[in-house]
């Protein structure tokens, strides 16, 4: 093969044919080196002039540099809370709901909003929360549709 057709020629090179080649470059940011991130300083707080790295989808996945004020918020939508005639309750915990325990989406003040004031108190309703004082020892509860709570204590 002549000189001049060896230029054209395709060939590969390996690594170990290239003997000036270096590879220290501490301050890189690689593809496939873990805990490069979590080994540089971390900073507090981070503030709006504050840039970080990103690959831009509409640039075919180039590095850029974006500054934290120019991300865009996301402010949660707002979310109805159930709620009642029950000028005493607290609304909504939303931030403890998980697994779907809607049981925690409503919560009370201490007292639970209410008049008891007796051990033995129960709570009733008709147009409105109700106190039931306990009843006589030996009595029952009682359903009673003329009463108005419904309930009555009976022998």
């Amino acid at each position: 093969m002549s000189q001049s057709s060896a230029k054209g020629a395709a060939h590969t090179h390996v690594e170990s044919d290239v003997t000036d080649l270096t590879h220290a470059d501490a301050d890189a940011v690689h593809d496939n080196v873990a805990n490069e991130i979590t080994a540089i300083t971390l900073k507090g707080t981070p503030v709006d002039a504050d840039e970080i790295i990103i690959e831009d989808s509409a640039a075919g996945f180039v590095k850029k540099s974006v500054a934290l004020s120019s991300l865009p918020s996301h402010t949660p939508a707002a979310h109805t809370v159930a709620s009642h005639s029950d000028t005493t309750g607290t609304g909504a915990e939303l931030n403890t709901l998980t697994d779907g325990s809607e049981a925690t989406l409503h919560s009370h003040a201490a007292d639970g909003g209410t008049d008891l004031t007796t051990k033995g108190d129960l709570h009733g309703y008709d147009t409105g929360q109700a106190r039931i004082p306990i009843g006589t020892n030996t009595h029952v509860l009682t359903a009673d549709s003329a009463q108005t709570l419904g309930l009555k204590w009976a022998a």
